[in-house]
């Protein structure tokens, strides 16, 4: 039997921090804080879906989170891993993959400039809208990738407010935003997971031919890595889905 491969968000998708979950729910650990701590969880029925496929499909992680956190991750995935939206790509024995390291350094390095000044930015706006809001610019294997603002103590929403207000002192033309619950990444569009996950497949059918891809992802954001899977899912709690629902009210052409 030829294994399909499975190409998973992590965040949402197979995984959440406690205050996404029931008080009451049962919860199994599922991923580590830097300082060693319990930080995400799986529910039961999310282990069980990765005990399946864990035994009978090649699973890789397709996740923003960095190398560093997705070592902190307690699933034991082995088959390597697609890091930082992306920018960096694991192979099976955790060594970085060389040639898309190039690949990426040569696109994201033209960038930088503008990326340190709108993380800036984002501070600024911040102050101004008196938000408690952390801004920096997410480096990841010696790259500078993208900026972004995590907020706590507010409505997730007010990072709708800081975008708009982004958007009126910045070109964004080549950038695309990704806002969800409270983390607002700005990043140019040299650097998606769709592209890694073209880079991935390509060389997945030197050594396994042609075999089914399937793609799991919840945000808006992962659409792109999705379309180049045969077949794709989504939580039906999760933005993608949400997004879903709500065209489907709209007429049919």
């Amino acid at each position: 039997m030829i294994k399909p491969l499975f190409l998973m968000d992590l965040d949402d998708t197979l995984l959440q921090t406690a205050r996404k979950m029931p008080a009451d729910m049962p919860r199994q650990v599922a991923a580590l804080d830097k300082h060693g701590q319990p930080l995400s969880f799986t529910n039961p029925k999310q282990q069980a879906f990765i005990d399946w496929l864990l035994a009978c499909a090649d699973v890789v992680p397709v996740t923003a989170r960095s190398v560093d956190a997705f070592k902190r991750v307690q699933i034991p995935f082995k088959q390597g891993a697609i890091c930082a939206h992306g920018a960096v790509i694991l192979q099976a024995n955790g060594e970085l993959d060389k040639n898309w390291h190039a690949l990426m350094q040569q696109r994201l390095n033209p960038y930088l400039n503008l990326l340190e000044d709108i993380q800036k930015t984002l501070a600024s706006i911040g102050q101004q809208l008196n938000l408690t809001l952390r801004t920096w610019l997410v480096e990841e294997q010696g790259l500078a990738c993208y900026a972004l603002a995590k907020q706590s103590g507010h409505h997730d929403q007010v990072l709708a407010d800081v975008e708009q207000k982004l958007k009126q002192q910045f070109d964004l033309k080549d950038f695309y935003i990704h806002r969800n619950a409270n983390n607002l990444a700005i990043l140019p569009k040299v650097l998606h997971k769709q592209f890694a996950v073209e880079y991935w497949v390509q060389q997945d059918e030197k050594h396994h031919g042609q075999r089914p891809i399937l793609g799991f992802g919840d945000s808006l954001s992962d659409m792109g890595f999705l379309k180049v899977c045969d077949w794709w899912a989504t939580p039906k709690q999760g933005q993608l889905a949400h997004a879903v629902y709500d065209w489907l009210k709209e007429p049919q052409s």
